[in-house]
């Protein structure tokens, strides 16, 4: 940025006495990238904000919190340096599925036509989720191995990735909420980031670490997504297809 560039941006923060001061409050940047790719060539992209929704704003507080303490919390320290960890986090979920869907204003083809959800912080869920594969509306995002650039980019923020493939979404029997069956041509255009809170495993009394993708299990039904529900966006219509596949990139910005 050119000198006389920065200055209107630095006017921004002068006080009456000419001093500059930038504020130290905390706040929360989420851009949304999808990428749709034929045959590994870029046919489509949407890039965007999006929307924190209050139960995700909920989630953060309680993902800072700590309701309990060791009681022999400072004398085991002297001991055990690894009871700083020993306390009980208000929340144990981190972010862990994307869901697409077919509403959202932004919806540009007649059937489903367009939705009434808006990137506001009040929505619950996804106005009209669809199946990612038989039976299940959530897909798992990778995991962000510390020190990978892919996924903190810098020291003040963390992108969650995911591949949707060719098979998934797009396949014969591909149904949303509002049951109509789309088959193998499904207009995407919302797209939610959901919490480990959103898990139903297949048998909770024999595996219930849910580690592994066969352990999530998720009808195509709003409620049952609600739980984990952390940010939304909607975007202009992608049709995928059984040659399409969508790479996402979920960035939050602290």
């Amino acid at each position: 940025m050119k000198f006389r560039n920065l200055l209107p941006f630095l006017n921004k923060f002068r006080r009456s006495n000419g001093d500059i001061h930038v504020p130290e409050s905390l706040e929360i940047a989420t851009n949304v990238s999808i990428v749709a790719r034929e045959r590994g060539k870029k046919v489509a992209e949407r890039s965007s904000h999006n929307i924190v929704v209050n139960n995700g704003r909920t989630w953060l507080r309680d993902l800072v919190a700590s309701v309990s303490y060791p009681a022999d919390y400072w004398t085991t320290m002297d001991t055990d340096p690894s009871a700083a960890s020993n306390v009980l986090p208000a929340s144990d979920f981190r972010p862990r599925f994307i869901g697409f869907g077919v509403g959202g204003a932004l919806q540009g083809v007649t059937e489903p036509g367009p939705g009434s959800f808006t990137e506001v912080t009040t929505v619950r869920g996804l106005e009209n989720p669809v199946t990612i594969e038989a039976g299940k509306v959530l897909h798992q995002i990778n995991p962000q191995p510390l020190n990978d650039v892919n996924y903190y980019p810098d020291a003040f923020s963390i992108r969650f990735r995911s591949v949707i493939t060719e098979q998934q979404i797009s396949f014969v029997g591909s149904v949303s909420n509002s049951e109509h069956v789309f088959n193998t041509s499904v207009p995407l255009s919302e797209i939610g980031l959901f919490s480990s809170e959103a898990v139903t495993p297949v048998n909770p009394h024999v595996d219930d670490d849910y580690d592994e993708p066969e352990d999530i299990v998720q009808p195509p039904n709003v409620a049952n997504v609600v739980k984990g529900f952390l940010a939304y966006n909607t975007f202009s219509t992608i049709v995928k297809t059984p040659l399409i596949q969508l790479e996402v990139v979920w960035e939050w910005r602290f």
